[in-house]
């Protein structure tokens, strides 16, 4: 999720992907605060936390572990890539409008470089943040 969203915000994505037989997982992130000097890493760490637990089928569903991707929307597709980065087992990403944000809690630098799954951007044409 990006930046102070809600779950219910792509709720129509969600139940898209879930029609195609996509198992989709909203990790509880936490609302946005300039003060939380370890808001993106707390966030990252939420969902890396979701993913193992989803691995570990402690989620109550069944899954292709070997299947797992990561995917966001604007600040959340960027926190996606870096819970990528610290995620191995992650065999997709998928980034919808990934935007930059103030890093707090987790270095992009020494992150990304880690992310080695094939990954999708999804850019608009006339973004003007993201382009």
């Amino acid at each position: 999720l990006g930046v102070n969203n809600a779950p219910h915000y792509h709720q129509s994505l969600h139940e898209y992907l879930a029609s195609w037989g996509y198992v989709v997982m909203i990790p509880d992130t936490r609302e946005i605060s300039f003060l939380d000097t370890n808001y993106n890493g707390r966030n990252t760490a939420i969902a890396n936390k979701t993913f193992d637990r989803a691995v570990a089928g402690e989620l109550g569903v069944d899954i292709d572990a070997g299947r797992l991707a990561f995917g966001g929307y604007s600040v959340g597709g960027s926190m996606a890539a870096l819970a990528a980065g610290l995620e191995p087992r992650t065999r997709c990403l998928a980034m919808w409008a990934p935007s930059p944000a103030f890093w707090q809690g987790i270095d992009p630098n020494t992150v990304l470089p880690d992310v080695t799954c094939p990954s999708l951007f999804l850019l608009a044409e006339f973004d003007i943040v993201v382009g």
